[in-house]
């Protein structure tokens, strides 16, 4: 009996960097899971797991904007997703430069294009007083009241822990606080060590 070597050949999984669109799939369950929290009062989520797991694809996949209305329904017309790669960050990240990253979007969408409007004026404080978690408190607030939901994707979560100006309670338990308020921000983190929880 002649023994035969597996085909790689139709093989669905591709090892290496994050895939997206077709080549990505085989993911149901976990979708559902965090799909299912954004849509229900815009819930964060923490998804663990091995290096070359699957994570950054995922997180992709649920910011990207291609699949946003088969994911999310209606409910994706309120959500503003800001990825945020902690390994292109740099060096000396600070907490006011965390921010300043992760805002973008909310900033190019509430604060470039409406000048005059109520978030534009608050993001203006929050960057004078170097996004500080009480005046970030009152902009999600304000993104709350307008009717959206601002959801920050940060992949590699463990890595803003190698950061000597961000290991502190006051960015990670703010971080938390902000996020368990329910207005106006959610997260979505995937991290490869649970030490953080």
């Amino acid at each position: 009996m002649m023994e035969t070597k597996p085909s790689i050949e139709g093989n669905p999984f591709l090892y290496g960097n994050p895939v997206s669109g077709m080549s990505f799939f085989d993911r149901r369950e976990q979708l559902r899971r965090v799909v299912g929290r954004l849509v229900a009062g815009g819930q964060s989520t923490a998804v663990l797991g091995e290096p070359r797991a699957g994570k950054s694809s995922l997180l992709r996949f649920l910011a990207g904007p291609e699949q946003r209305a088969a994911l999310y329904g209606a409910a994706g017309e309120q959500f503003l997703f800001s990825l945020v790669d902690t390994q292109m960050l740099g060096g000396e990240l600070t907490a006011a430069r965390f921010w300043d990253w992760a805002l973008t979007p909310l900033k190019e969408q509430f604060v470039d294009a409406q000048r005059a409007s109520d978030i534009a004026r608050q993001y203006d404080v929050s960057r004078t007083n170097q996004f500080g978690n009480a005046t970030l408190a009152d902009l999600f607030k304000l993104v709350h009241n307008a009717g959206w939901k601002f959801v920050v994707v940060v992949d590699d979560f463990h890595m803003l822990l190698l950061h000597r100006f961000l290991d502190s309670a006051e960015f990670f338990g703010g971080l938390r606080g902000l996020a368990q308020e329910g207005k106006g921000l959610a997260l979505v983190i995937a991290s490869t060590s649970p030490s953080w929880t």
